[in-house]
């Protein structure tokens, strides 16, 4: 059924709501995903956030980072260990770096290499793309910081 079509008589529209973007086809939860699926019909976007030190939201499915960008080279000595499963992992939680931070990280070359040099975005960048203001592959300076909302908790 495509967006916006009915089903059965009486029955609500249907919502295609693109979870992460169209992350099958670009790196979830990055501006060329959501504008992606945007352009394929979405209803909604609907991003994962997570909070960065200095207490900005971005966009970003996992609390931490090494899964989808290349923290682990970009600050190697910057990781919690944990045990997981009986062995100990290394992990870069995102909210152990400032947006400046993440803004170093290369967030699309884990999918394809034509991604290579995304970067994470803010949850005020994919506002503007949903709002139709555009955001720039590499975004903007833009963000939405959430005053207070790290009051009381300790960096680590």
């Amino acid at each position: 059924m495509a967006p916006g079509e009915t089903g059965p008589a009486g029955a609500e529209p249907k919502l295609l709501i693109a979870h992460r973007g169209a992350s099958g086809a670009a790196p979830e939860h990055k501006i060329d995903a959501y504008r992606l699926a945007i352009e394929q019909g979405a209803d909604f976007i609907e991003p994962d956030l997570q909070i960065s030190r200095d207490g900005v939201l971005i966009c970003i499915h996992d609390p931490t980072l090494e899964r989808t960008t290349d923290v682990s080279e970009v600050f190697p000595a910057r990781f919690r260990e944990a045990v997981e499963g009986g062995r100990r992992v290394r992990r870069w939680h995102a909210v152990d770096f400032t947006l400046e931070e993440i803004r170093r990280l290369n967030a699309g070359a884990w999918f394809h290499e034509r991604y290579r040099g995304v970067r994470v975005p803010t949850f005020a960048d994919a506002i503007d793309l949903a709002l139709g203001r555009g955001v720039s592959r590499d975004q903007g300076s833009r963000c939405l910081q959430v005053d207070g909302l790290l009051d009381g908790a300790s960096p680590r």
